[in-house]
């Protein structure tokens, strides 16, 4: 009797405590962002453009011409001096010549979102350099997919689902960061024409080591690109997620894509966190926000997209 008193017990209390773990998480996650934030902000005060998403071998200046993640470049703003003082950005993230690859191997707080699973660590296979490199639960919202929003022809896009009622040419389609490479001017605030405080700048895309579809994981997958935190490819250009496509294939995201469900559907170059109900995002102005699971996904465009001319509905 004194047993099953005691397990009725534990089955009451049970689902409160992993309600007040997840509160916690979850203001840690908040957190995160916020810092992430601040640190976007301080470097456009220190070097006057907004840090790269990424970098390639054709970066213009004031970026190096070497392939970087964008979490490298706002470092020295997230209280890593140690990690920036090592870091080499005359190499590549991922070069096993210089001391990038045993950095990434460090656990970085604040690229991590304590609501997440395990594992913490990627593992491609034998003998890639980034096995054992930490993952980095957010990421720059560098685009919305053309197949999303897309205007087509004659403009140099596909025509998304949403159109005609959101058809946006190349332009239009970018977000605050982008990868800087050959013919693209380093962003500043000022081509943020729809206001900072009205555009995404990064966003939690959770769980790189796992595939998820909304909640599970696809275990046939492989690790997805960028799943370390100073990896160049841990960047999202959202498309949006179809279930109706969720085939048992490996090619993630492609054969999901296009599709309305933008928040919390798959995590392979999409807005995806383990917090019920939503995720978190950081706007150009350092403000955080949780994003609805069932934010329409022109709204969702809006908030992405920084020249638009749209104006966000209820997220």
């Amino acid at each position: 009797m004194v047993v099953a008193i005691i397990a009725v017990l534990v089955g009451l209390l049970l689902p409160a405590v992993q309600k007040v773990r997840e509160s916690a998480a979850k203001t840690q996650c908040t957190n995160n962002l916020k810092q992430q934030g601040i640190a976007v902000l301080n470097y456009e005060s220190q070097y006057g453009v907004l840090p790269p998403a990424a970098t390639s071998t054709t970066a213009p200046p004031p970026y190096p011409n070497r392939l970087h993640g964008f979490a490298v470049f706002i470092l020295s703003n997230l209280e890593q001096g140690n990690v920036v003082a090592a870091y080499d950005l005359t190499r590549n993230w991922n070069d096993p010549a210089g001391p990038n690859p045993d950095l990434g191997r460090l656990p970085m707080k604040v690229m991590l979102c304590p609501s997440a699973g395990t594992p913490r660590t990627v593992a491609y296979g034998a003998g890639d350099v980034r096995n054992g490199m930490h993952v980095g639960d957010y990421a720059p919202t560098v685009r919305v997919s053309d197949r999303l929003a897309g205007a087509g022809p004659p403009a140099t896009t596909n025509t998304g689902i949403l159109a005609p009622g959101v058809a946006l040419n190349s332009d239009q389609l970018l977000g605050v960061m982008v990868t800087a490479a050959t013919g693209a001017r380093p962003p500043t605030f000022r081509m943020i024409a729809d206001g900072s405080s009205q555009t995404v700048v990064i966003a939690e895309m959770a769980a790189g080591t796992l595939v998820m579809r909304q909640g599970r994981p696809f275990g046939t997958a492989a690790v997805p690109k960028g799943a370390a935190w100073p990896d160049r490819d841990l960047i999202m250009a959202p498309g949006g997620y179809d279930p109706a496509k969720a085939v048992a294939a490996a090619d993630e995201p492609n054969n999901t894509r296009p599709g309305t469900c933008v928040v919390n559907c798959t995590n392979n170059s999409e807005v995806y966190s383990f917090h019920p109900g939503g995720a978190n995002v950081v706007f150009a102005d350092g403000h955080v926000a949780f994003l609805r699971s069932g934010i329409a996904a022109q709204t969702f465009v809006a908030l992405l997209t920084r020249n638009a001319g749209d104006v966000p509905g209820d997220y």
